[in-house]
């Protein structure tokens, strides 16, 4: 049995819900910067673990509805990612560089924003990162980031649903794997959630001020809670130890199961977002 499915981040990416939460973090983040510096007519922005293209492509689309020219550098581990992304965003003003987080600073220099969307939580020393980022921006500069996988992500009344998908999808697992266990010693940072306190003294700690923080909220139907089901860094953050593809289908069939129990349309889940400064 193998996987036949996208396990990349792109297809949770292209719900609506998930492009206005993270549009309006962008556009915000460089509408900051421009009022920073409303005289500066190109702008570097770097857009962290970009992907298959999907925030580095609001960047590119803010240019043009704002008559603005930039550079933008999409930055990731993956080359099929970059390959997508390439193709997604396909714009003079935008190029992209393989490389990690951790390299931010051996591969771009001089950056007026850099963006961090929904993937900062996956970092084993986010600090070590953070440093990196401060000493790519010029001064001034602007750090935007959010995620979903935080203390405190979890709205008001979901913790019955996230309860019993976890539950019904390791009862899958062992009624058709009886051979499998998880192993939650697995060394998966994204099971590892920060505060928002944390992430704050954190920012404090690596040299930036804090210009705007919310949390936003979005309801998630349940076709995207398949869709993160199928991405490889979620996959095995929940269910550590179980191979992808058999996590994988265990996951969708447990969400699936469980919306039609509980008669959800959908689930409600939050969203940390900052807009910090280079101090």
């Amino acid at each position: 049995m193998t996987t036949d499915h996208d396990t990349t981040f792109e297809p949770f990416a292209s719900h609506a819900f998930y492009r206005e939460i993270n549009r309006e973090l962008v556009y915000r983040a460089l509408s900051t910067a421009d009022a920073e510096q409303p005289t500066w007519a190109t702008r570097r922005v770097v857009d962290i673990a970009c992907g298959t293209g999907a925030i580095s492509g609001l960047v590119v689309g803010y240019w043009e509805e704002h008559g603005k020219v930039g550079e933008l550098i999409g930055l990731d581990p993956s080359d099929s990612a970059l390959q997508r992304a390439r193709r997604a965003v396909q714009s003079r003003f935008a190029r992209f560089v393989q490389g990690a987080a951790e390299s931010l600073t051996s591969l771009v220099s001089a950056a007026d924003v850099v963006l961090f969307c929904n993937a900062l939580h996956l970092l084993e020393d986010k600090g070590r990162v953070l440093a990196q980022v401060r000493d790519t921006l010029n001064a001034r500069g602007i750090f935007a980031f959010n995620s979903s996988f935080y203390e405190g992500a979890y709205a008001e009344g979901t913790q019955r649903f996230y309860r019993q998908w976890m539950v019904r999808a390791m009862q899958t697992v062992r009624r058709e794997h009886p051979e499998m266990r998880t192993d939650r010693n697995a060394k998966v940072a994204a099971m590892r959630w920060l505060s928002a306190d944390e992430y704050r003294a954190l920012l404090a700690e690596n040299g930036f001020t804090i210009l705007h923080q919310e949390e936003r909220t979005a309801d998630l139907p349940l076709e995207s809670w398949t869709d993160i089901s199928g991405y490889t860094d979620f996959a095995e953050g929940a269910l550590p130890g179980i191979p992808l593809k058999v996590a994988v289908p265990a996951l969708q069939k447990a969400v699936r199961e469980v919306f039609e129990e509980m008669q959800l349309t959908a689930v409600p889940r939050k969203w940390f977002q900052v807009i910090a400064q280079r101090a």
